[in-house]
C-alpha cells in the first residue's frame, strides 16, 4: 500500500483522468480498494491511492495509455499487479485479488456505478470487497481491515452466495469473520455458516 496523497485536489484529478482514460479506451475495469471500501461504508471522500480492477490482457495496453497521458509506469514481473504514478498518487492496476477473483462476467455484473469525486466510475461490489479484504486479513493488517469487513456487512444487503462464491479460497477466515460479525449484532444471512463450514471441510479432505 502507498502513502497518502498529500495533495487531495491533484488525488481527485487524477482519479477522474484515470477514470476517463478507462472509459475512452473501452476498457472493462472496476474501481477498487480503499476508495470501494470508504463508498460502502458509506462514501470515499479521501484518497490514499487508486486501485483499478483490470482484464489481465488489457495490462499493457491501459499502462502504454497511461504512459502517453504522462503518467510513469512500473511493470510488476510474476505478480497479481502493475502500478503507474502521477503527481505524487500512485495506481495500482489489478488483474488478481487475494481471494484469487479476476474481471470475469460475475465480477463485472455485480460491480456499480456510482458518484465519486465528481465522475461516476464502475466500482466493485461490495461483495467483491468483503471476499478481497478476508483474503487480505493477516498479522499485519487485522487491524486495518477487520473492522471494515464488518461495517461492509453491516451496511449493505449483501448477495450471499456470491460472497461465498468469491470466498472458495479462504472459507475458514471468511467464517471467523462472519461469527465476529455476529458477536457484533451483524444479522447474517440463515445457512451462510453451514455452506462455509462445508466448503472448508472438502477443502480440508482435498488436502489430507
Amino acid at each position: 500500500m502507498s502513502d497518502d496523497a498529500t495533495d487531495q485536489v491533484a488525488a481527485a484529478e487524477v482519479f477522474r483522468e484515470v477514470v476517463k482514460l478507462l472509459e475512452e479506451g473501452g476498457f472493462d475495469y472496476a474501481v477498487g480498494g480503499g476508495l470501494a471500501t470508504d463508498h460502502w461504508k458509506g462514501g470515499a471522500d479521501h484518497i490514499a491511492d487508486i486501485d483499478v480492477m483490470i482484464r489481465e490482457d488489457d495490462a499493457e495496453p491501459i499502462l502504454e495509455t497511461f504512459r502517453g497521458t504522462g503518467y510513469k509506469t512500473a511493470e510488476m514481473e510474476h505478480s497479481w499487479l502493475h502500478k503507474a504514478f502521477k503527481d505524487g498518487i500512485t495506481i495500482d492496476v489489478i488483474y488478481e485479488l487475494a481471494n484469487g477473483a479476476r474481471l470475469d462476467d460475475r465480477f463485472l455484473a455485480h460491480r456499480t456505478r456510482v458518484d465519486m469525486f465528481g465522475v461516476r466510475p464502475q466500482v466493485s461490489s461490495a461483495e467483491d470487497q468483503v471476499a478481497s479484504l478476508t483474503a487480505t486479513v493477516d498479522r499485519m493488517t487485522i487491524g486495518q481491515h477487520w473492522f471494515s469487513i464488518i461495517d461492509l456487512m453491516a451496511n449493505n444487503d449483501l448477495e450471499w452466495d456470491y460472497v461465498i462464491a468469491r470466498a472458495q479460497k479462504v472459507p475458514m477466515k471468511m467464517l471467523s469473520v462472519v461469527y465476529f460479525a455476529l458477536s457484533e449484532s451483524v444479522p447474517i444471512q440463515r445457512g451462510v455458516i453451514d455452506q462455509l463450514s462445508a466448503i472448508a471441510d472438502a477443502a480440508k479432505e482435498a488436502d489430507a
